[in-house]
């Protein structure tokens, strides 16, 4: 991808170099787990779970939800 050609122009190894993938897209915490394993599957090493707009009515219920992707995250990966 363009990151590595980046890191190769600059003369740097892409080896310890993370890569992250904000999932705008995965609501649900089936499509979180999903899509997470593809992109650990294609290297990435990192995601972020995007809440804004998900229907959550206080900062508790978005704090919730992320519980529950990393409980379903670590039980899957």
């Amino acid at each position: 991808g363009r990151v590595r050609e980046h890191l190769a122009t600059a003369g740097r190894s892409d080896v310890g170099f993370g890569t992250e993938l904000i999932l705008t897209r995965a609501r649900t915490i089936q499509q979180v787990v999903e899509t997470s394993a593809r992109w650990q599957e294609a290297g990435g090493t990192a995601v972020s779970v995007v809440t804004m707009k998900s229907g959550f009515d206080s900062a508790q219920a978005h704090i919730d939800h992320l519980a529950r992707c990393k409980d379903a995250l670590d039980a899957a990966l």
